[in-house]
């Protein structure tokens, strides 16, 4: 009885902690930062950015700088993603390289 009490907790400990695939289970920070003023906006597709976010993670582990993603905005029917960056110049190499609209924050900051 006692195992049997044992090995049930274990089946409810390792299901409460399952690990999607890497490629879908990377943690994005949130953030509204100002230090983060230049901003890239991409339509999230439907079913989520797979592996594509791995390499979005990579940029952000080359570069070491922080991940400030929000995933909280819509368009109709569309997430909107929302990668923010201290300098443009980042910014525009992560557009050039995963798409998206930069979006400029306004000047007298």
């Amino acid at each position: 009885m006692w195992a049997t009490g044992l090995v049930e907790a274990a089946r409810q400990q390792a299901a409460s902690s399952l690990v999607q695939p890497s490629c879908k289970a990377v943690p994005i920070s949130m953030t509204s930062d100002h230090r983060f003023l230049f901003a890239i906006e991409m339509v999230a597709p439907e079913d989520g950015f797979g592996c594509t976010l791995d390499h979005i993670n990579a940029f952000h582990r080359v570069r070491q700088i922080p991940e400030t993603a929000t995933l909280d905005r819509r368009d109709g029917a569309h997430a909107i993603a929302v990668w923010r960056f201290a300098d443009a110049e980042t910014a525009r190499a992560f557009a050039n390289q995963f798409g998206g609209a930069m979006i400029v924050p306004p000047t007298g900051l």
